[in-house]
C-alpha cells in the first residue's frame, strides 16, 4: 500500500490538533487519497505447449514453450481515520479499493520438429500425433491479467520520539529540522479477485500431407483467482519541517505474512487442417489451491503543504503478485487424455507508485 504521510507535527500519520501540538489529542480528521504506479514480476515464466519425439520414441514435453513476465499498472483509493486509544500516539485504520491490469507475451518462428507433433485433448477426449516432421511456422502467447481487491490496515505508534530544540541528527539545510520520529506496528488483511486470460496459437505445416498441409492451433485458457493476504509488519516514519511550512516525510517498512490462493481454470483446445485430418475441440474445468509465505519491503517520501501531500515510493515484494504455472501435458502414446496441472507460487516483484492525498 502506498503509505502518505500527514503533517509530522500531528503525531505519526494522523491529522488533528494545532501546529505544535503533539501527542494523541483532539481533533483527528479522516484523510483519503490516490496513487498509482507500475507492477513488473522480476523473474521471467515459462508457458508450455505441444509436444514431439526425440527419435528413439521417447516423449519430449513441452515441444515449444513461451517466456513471459508479468508486468502492467495499478490504481489505488483509500481513506483513513485516526483514533486515541491510549498508546504513544494515534491509531490510524485505513481501508482501500485497488485496480491492476497485468499484461505478458511471447513468440516464436520457425521451429522444426522432425519427429512429429503432439496435441492433447483435456478431460474425457483424446488428442492426436501427427507422425510426420512438422514445422511450426509461427507460434504467439498472449495472457492478460485484470483484477480487484479490497484491504483493511491498522497502524498503531510504539514509539513516538517528538523534537522541539535543535534538529538532533544536526542538519537541517535540505528538507528543515527534523522534528519527530515514529515507529508503528502493522496490521494489514487484503483480498484480491482477478481474470486471467490466455491464448497461445500456432500455426503449423506438415510436407509429408501434401500441398493441403498447413494446420492452425489454438488454445484458451481462463483462470479465476482469488487470493486472501494477511500481514504483520513495522514502520518506521521521520518527518522534517522548514520555514515555509512544508513537511517532508519519509517512512520505510517491512513486513511477513501469509497468502492463500484459489484458482479455477477452464481449458479449450482447438486444432484443424491438414487437409481435414486434423480436428479437435475440446474444453475442460480443473482447480486448484495453495498457501505461500509473504514479504514485503518499501520505502517513501512525501512533500506535505497544508492538508495536502504528494510522494512517492518503492517497493520490492515477494508473493504478492501469484504466479500460475501451468503445465499442459500434450502427449502422445495411444491418445490418452491428460488434465493439465496448475501450480502456484510466488515471485518477486517490484512496484514503483507516486500518489496524493488530502485531509477532508
Amino acid at each position: 500500500m502506498q503509505q502518505y504521510i500527514s503533517p509530522a507535527y500531528q503525531v505519526g500519520s494522523c491529522a488533528g490538533g494545532d501546529h505544535g501540538q503533539t501527542g494523541a489529542g483532539t481533533g483527528y480528521r479522516p484523510s483519503g487519497g490516490f496513487s498509482f504506479g507500475y507492477v513488473s514480476a522480476l523473474d521471467e515464466n515459462a508457458r508450455p505447449a505441444l509436444a514431439t519425439e526425440d527419435g528413439a520414441g521417447g516423449l519430449v514435453n513441452p515441444a515449444a514453450h513461451f517466456d513471459y513476465r508479468l508486468a502492467g499498472g495499478y490504481f489505488k483509493a483509500a481513506a483513513s481515520s485516526c483514533f486515541d486509544l491510549g498508546g504513544r500516539g494515534a491509531t490510524k485504520v485505513t481501508g482501500s479499493l485497488n485496480f491492476f491490469s497485468l499484461n505478458g507475451n511471447d513468440s516464436l518462428m520457425n521451429k522444426a520438429l522432425p519427429y512429429g507433433l503432439g496435441i492433447t485433448g483435456v478431460g474425457y477426449a483424446p488428442g492426436v500425433f501427427v507422425s510426420a516432421s512438422t514445422d511450426i511456422k509461427y507460434g504467439n502467447f498472449r495472457l492478460d491479467r485484470t483484477g480487484y481487491g479490497a484491504g483493511f490496515e491498522v497502524l498503531h505508534p510504539f514509539s513516538v520520539n517528538v523534537f522541539d530544540g535543535p534538529d538532533p541528527s544536526g542538519s537541517e539545510a535540505l528538507f528543515g529540522k527534523e522534528i519527530e520520529r515514529i515507529t508503528s506496528f502493522l496490521l494489514s488483511f487484503d483480498l484480491d479477485t482477478a481474470d486471467q486470460d490466455e491464448t497461445t496459437e500456432f500455426m503449423t505445416d506438415t510436407p509429408a500431407f501434401g500441398a493441403d498441409s498447413a494446420a492452425d492451433i489454438r488454445y484458451d485458457t481462463s483462470f479465476d483467482i482469488n487470493s486472501y493476504n494477511l500481514k504483520v509488519g513495522l514502520q518506521h516514519e521521520r518527518h522534517r519541517l522548514n520555514a515555509n511550512g512544508v513537511v517532508t516525510s519519509g517512512f520505510l517498512r517491512g513486513t511477513v505474512g501469509y497468502s492463500f490462493v484459489d484458482v479455477d481454470a477452464t481449458d479449450s483446445i482447438w486444432a484443424s487442417g491438414l487437409g481435414g485430418a486434423l480436428n479437435i475441440n475440446n474444453s475442460n474445468r480443473i482447480s486448484e489451491d495453495d498457501g505461500m509465505a509473504t514479504a514485503s519491503f518499501e520505502a517513501g517520501i512525501s512533500r506535505t503543504k497544508g492538508n495536502v501531500s504528494g510522494g512517492f515510493s518503492i517497493a520490492a515484494e515477494y508473493g504478492s503478485v501469484p504466479v500460475l504455472d501451468y503445465h499442459r501435458p500434450d502427449s502422445t502414446a495411444g491418445g490418452v487424455p491428460l488434465d493439465p496441472v496448475i501450480d502456484i507460487g510466488g515471485d518477486w516483484s517490484v512496484r514503483i507508485g507516486g500518489g496524493f492525498r488530502l485531509r477532508f
